[in-house]
């Protein structure tokens, strides 16, 4: 196939400008995929704050009831004395107060130093069980009189736990437990930030009153879900997703952000797995209509150029060839062989005082064929 001189530079330019715009728009996609990528990041450190202040809040409220509690007028003196009926009493105000404060307060319990439940708040007809031989957060505290906090599996599932050792002029008598639902921090989380999630804890045969959990992945129980899309949940985890920090995932036409934040006890043991998820569809959605956008603008103005570049050539050829038709022209013109130098001198003459500069360059001329 024969392409002129105007179409060979033109094919050219347009190879050479189109690639030039394709590196334009790849380095430009890759920058706008880091700059999402740090966004995505920075979100995710945020987030990971937003929730360390909030288990640091919770441990702070459920450290400074217990301490109150404790110090409760005839509180000390009663649970001294093993009177459970008067403790049961003295407490009872504080603990439906409490309970209206903080709707996620599941949990008031007094402990025997033998690990034995002296007084469930929660469930006042059930004491004397031996706690200590399954929950190693109160045999920690009988053993060491010290304070312990932390996520930990027990009869009323996984829950926020504090506990706090009761003296009596130097004598060890107990401790005192408080313990919450996990639900407060998927509901903070989602009042903060805006997010919804699931609990998965750590599998344990300890007795429980938590119904069966319906999914259970790579030894963890699904105990709560805020997000209610189980269908979401078990596709996910088909795809081999193990907890991992952050992850996107695509579900039926929309794409998600998930974060995994672990739980853990008493000795900085997980405990268990909190999942939140962030619909990043729109975000994903602007990125693409961006880069579309982009990709549009680009297209277009390479075939504005080409456009501008063919009328320029245009123009350009036209020129050339009317100089290379004028050139030809010119070349068929031939000077006679003999030329009459009497008559031309007089000629000369005659016209020397009108135009002298044209008489000496055909005098210049002349001096060749006339021997003048």
């Amino acid at each position: 196939m024969f392409l002129s001189t105007k179409n060979k530079t033109l094919l050219f330019v347009g190879v050479i400008f189109g690639v030039f715009l394709l590196v334009l728009i790849g380095v430009i996609y890759l920058d706008q995929k880091t700059k999402l990528a740090k966004v995505e990041q920075a979100y995710f450190v945020s987030l990971k704050q937003s929730y360390e202040k909030i288990l640091l809040k919770q441990k702070e409220f459920y450290y400074n009831r217990t301490l109150a509690n404790i110090s409760s007028q005839g509180v000390i003196e009663t649970f001294g004395e093993r009177n459970r009926e008067k403790l049961y009493e003295l407490s009872s105000g504080r603990w439906k107060t409490l309970q209206k404060e903080n709707r996620y307060l599941n949990v008031m319990h007094f402990h025997l130093p033998d690990g034995t439940t002296f007084l469930r708040m929660h469930d006042k007809e059930h004491y004397g069980d031996d706690v200590a031989s399954f929950r190693p957060m109160i045999a920690q505290i009988h053993k060491t009189h010290k304070g312990v906090s932390g996520f930990e599996m027990g009869r009323q599932g996984l829950a926020f736990r504090i506990a706090e050792p009761i003296f009596k002029e130097g004598q060890y008598l107990g401790a005192l437990e408080f313990g919450s639902r996990p639900e407060q921090i998927f509901d903070d989380m989602n009042y903060y930030n805006d997010l919804h999630g699931a609990l998965f804890v750590k599998y344990t045969d300890i007795p429980h009153k938590q119904p069966s959990s319906e999914l259970r992945v790579q030894g963890y129980d699904l105990q709560y879900d805020s997000l209610n899309h189980p269908r979401l949940l078990r596709a996910i985890f088909k795809t081999g997703y193990s907890f991992i920090p952050k992850q996107t995932f695509e579900f039926e036409g929309r794409v998600y952000n998930v974060c995994a934040f672990d739980l853990y006890d008493f000795e900085g043991e997980i405990s268990a797995k909190a999942l939140f998820f962030q619909d990043i569809t729109p975000i994903i959605d602007e990125f693409k209509a961006t880069i579309l956008k982009l990709i549009l603008f680009v297209f277009g103005l390479f075939v504005l150029v080409l456009l501008f570049i063919n009328v320029g050539f245009k123009k350009i050829i036209t020129a050339l060839d009317k100089a290379h038709r004028d050139l030809q022209k010119n070349q068929k013109i031939k000077i006679p062989a003999r030329v009459n130098c009497a008559e031309t001198r007089r000629s000369n003459s005659q016209r020397r005082d009108v135009n002298g500069y044209q008489i000496r360059s055909i005098e210049h001329v002349q001096k060749g064929t006339c021997g003048i």
